[in-house]
């Protein structure tokens, strides 16, 4: 009996050996196992980073000319005041419109034209504010559709007369015409306008500017008849 005892003993004792080495083992295949998968998914990711290299998202053109219309960065920096502007005297006439404007400039010339797009123009680039007499550009905004309508349809030898805040009147005749997009780039050469067309030098002018779509403007410029 004692014999049989001590067999069965030491047959549990192997047993339980075994099974030991075996649970050992089975962990370490399982750890080789996770590190081949996580080799593999660091072969993976940079194949992922790759893709995404292809395919960059675009940067805003921060440094891109806005020809128009400039966006307003901060109503607490850039603000109308229709009060003002409301006791001014400063008109454009084409034909049978008469289209008041604002001395907005950069800063203001968006909301002006904004505010109340149906009836408000503004100097935007160029020298601000208008006048008739210091030999330089100033470059006028409108909205189309709205208070700019009429230059849609303006062509070379149009007439454009400008009245100034003090009552005094300036016409210019229309000598050339031309589409640019957002940049300012002439749709048909390329050439870029920008500098033409928002400078104040090129001599005693204006220029005019409005919108034929949301990707290209009409641009007329006008010089004193």
């Amino acid at each position: 009996m004692k014999g049989f005892l001590k067999n069965v003993g030491l047959f549990i004792g192997i047993f339980a050996i075994s099974f030991s080495v075996f649970f050992v083992l089975d962990k370490i295949n399982n750890r080789d196992t996770l590190a081949d998968a996580a080799t593999e998914l660091k072969l993976i990711q940079p194949q992922q980073k790759t893709v995404g290299e292809e395919q960059p998202t675009r940067k805003a053109e921060k440094d891109d000319p806005k020809l128009i219309d400039p966006k307003r960065k901060d109503d607490s920096t850039v603000q109308y005041h229709p009060e003002k502007q409301a006791q001014k005297k400063s008109l454009i006439l084409v034909g049978d419109y008469k289209i008041p404007y604002g001395e907005g400039g950069y800063a203001e010339g968006q909301a002006i034209i904004d505010a109340d797009p149906n009836v408000m123009g503004s100097t935007w680039g160029g020298k601000t504010p208008y006048s008739g007499t210091d030999n330089l550009n100033t470059h006028f905004i409108g909205h189309h559709v709205g208070a700019f309508d009429p230059f849609i349809d303006l062509q070379v030898g149009g007439k454009i007369t400008i009245v100034d805040d003090s009552g005094n009147s300036f016409t210019y005749i229309v000598k050339t015409t031309t589409i640019v997009d957002t940049k300012a780039n002439d749709v048909k050469t390329g050439k870029n306008l920008f500098s033409e067309i928002t400078s104040t030098g090129g001599g005693e002018r204006v220029v005019f500017q409005t919108c034929t779509s949301e990707t290209e403007r009409k641009i007329l410029f006008a010089f004193p008849s």
